[in-house]
């Protein structure tokens, strides 16, 4: 069972606020409440068979039998608890129009898929494959706000011109882990993601993690921040696991729109627009593209040469998945935009008949090198976020069409 509450009082409705001509409406409102997700594919707490392949190529392998995947008997739906508070308010007959809303929403329980130790016996494997199991992990906890203006800049009966704007920030942040115990991204099999995240108490969910890049030597060979100051055989900074820090987060601190609608006489323009900004991407397509090998140099990218000035086997040695290829993904689009010319008909059968031209994804303004900066390669319960790993990017598209009403 799912409770939950809510309340509203419409203040502008009380005496003490009849005289207040400028404002026409005024409602405060809150609200609390749990859901319940199951998260996971079905059948996935129970034993199940799937089949086990033989490397026999490009991914065409030979089923040589069965092999279990690990039940959980204990497995417990996700539950989000979420307070909201907030108002909605009218200003000058409406002209202009306000809302904000407050919140904090906890998830408890969360689903993920967890890598077993190498005692339990059973190689490493992707999805919810052999040496994995689907378990509750931990709790995450989202708290920010939203705020919508809506506005009616002139309307008469040739010119409308309408802008809403809203704007939303949201913090993510794991709150506790199972057994308090860092998780990280699981890695193996065909796994080529490189993803470098990890569930850390403290840190957003997923957050980016692996070494940090300072620069390059006068041989053109990478430096990392060595966090326990090792060396290797030669004298240079031995960089491995024990290296690790956070290096950024796939959310965004600010997510924000702008919807500007202008209509003069029977023709109208309107357009939406989208951004967010705070956010990085693991642009896992650049580093598996820029390994600087001297070998066939001729036919790699030039990003290989602009990365490293001087390509070599000790270059190569140093080409770490770190800070150098989580980019930013702040981005501002234009989602759509569309013009319409609605025609008189002198027609007793028809009502309405509206031409129009639009399009999808026409502009989009980002540092992001990559081919499109809103981009997650993975989805559902897997903990890879914000990967590009060579993802579709959104298509641009035109549309040409027409209504009619009778």
């Amino acid at each position: 069972m799912f409770p939950s509450l809510s309340a509203a009082w419409r203040m502008s409705e009380e005496a003490f606020l009849q005289n207040v001509t400028w404002l026409s409406s005024l409602k405060v409102r809150g609200s609390w409440g749990q859901a319940g997700n199951p998260a996971i594919k079905p059948y996935q707490s129970l034993l199940l068979g799937q089949t086990v392949n033989t490397g026999q190529g490009a991914g065409t392998g030979l089923a040589v039998g069965l092999a279990p995947t690990f039940p959980n008997d204990n497995l417990k739906w996700e539950t989000t608890t979420q307070t909201d508070v907030g108002f909605d308010a009218g200003i000058l007959h409406e002209r202009f129009r306000l809302s904000f809303d407050y919140y904090i929403k906890t998830t408890t329980d969360l689903l993920a898929l967890v890598q077993l130790p190498p005692s339990a016996g059973v190689g490493a494997g992707i999805g919810s494959g052999p040496g994995q199991i689907i378990d509750n992990v931990g709790e995450v906890q989202n708290k920010g706000w939203e705020f919508t203006l809506g506005t009616n800049i002139y309307n008469n009966d040739d010119w409308a011109i309408n802008i809403d704007i809203n704007l939303s920030h949201n913090k993510n942040k794991v709150t506790k882990t199972k057994d308090g115990k860092d998780i990280p991204t699981i890695a193996g099999g065909n796994d080529a993601s490189g993803s470098n995240s990890i569930i850390r108490p403290g840190q957003p969910l997923s957050a980016f993690f692996g070494p940090k890049f300072l620069g390059m030597d006068k041989d053109g060979i990478p430096l990392y921040e060595n966090l326990n100051s090792d060396k290797d055989a030669t004298g240079r900074d031995l960089i491995n696991a024990l290296d690790n820090q956070i290096i950024g987060s796939p959310y965004p601190d600010l997510y924000y729109g702008i919807n500007p609608t202008i209509r003069y006489k029977r023709l109208t323009l309107s357009s939406v627009w989208a951004g967010v900004s705070g956010s990085r991407i693991n642009n896992a397509v650049l580093f598996d593209m820029t390994i600087p090998t001297p070998v066939n140099q001729y036919n790699k990218l030039k990003a290989v040469n602009d990365l490293y000035s001087t390509p070599s086997l000790t270059a190569s040695n140093y080409h770490f998945r770190s800070d150098r290829y989580m980019e930013n993904g702040s981005f501002f689009r234009l989602r759509n935009i569309r013009l319409d010319y609605n025609i008189a008909l002198k027609s007793k059968a028809i009502k309405n008949l509206n031409m129009y031209v639009s399009a999808q994804n026409l502009l989009t303004i980002t540092d992001y090198s990559g081919y499109d900066p809103e981009v997650n390669t993975f989805n559902g319960n897997d903990r890879r976020q914000g990967v590009d790993l060579g993802a579709y990017p959104a298509a641009r598209t035109y549309n040409i069409g027409f209504g009619i009403t009778f």
